[in-house]
């Protein structure tokens, strides 16, 4: 019976990071648009701790809103969903920092 519970966690745990990315995605150019300016100039530690303050609250709305339309969420992993969507878009906040072009980076220290 464990064994049972246990995959019912997994396949819980999978559901709750596919929502993760998609909340991440949608909020992906937000995201940016918040921290764009300021964490270029950064180490990866420092900007990822900048970012993640930065898209707290994005998160945490984006979560709510989530859990009150769909219906197989449970107030109960608003924690969790929490959690998992902001590394998620720290992560891919991170990546879009790294991945501009050096061109690109310069009109926007310059505009």
């Amino acid at each position: 019976m464990i064994w049972l519970e246990r995959i019912i966690r997994q396949l819980k745990n999978v559901h709750l990071t596919d929502v993760a990315l998609e909340i991440a995605m949608r909020k992906r150019d937000a995201a940016w648009q918040l921290v764009a300016c300021r964490v270029e100039s950064m180490s990866v530690p420092e900007a990822s701790g900048y970012i993640r303050a930065r898209v707290a609250s994005i998160v945490y709305d984006e979560v709510d809103r989530v859990i009150r339309l769909n219906h197989q969420l449970r107030l109960v992993q608003h924690t969790q969903l929490v959690r998992l969507a902001t590394v998620a878009l720290v992560d891919q906040t991170l990546a879009d920092g790294r991945i501009r072009p050096p061109a690109s980076r310069d009109s926007q220290r310059a505009a």
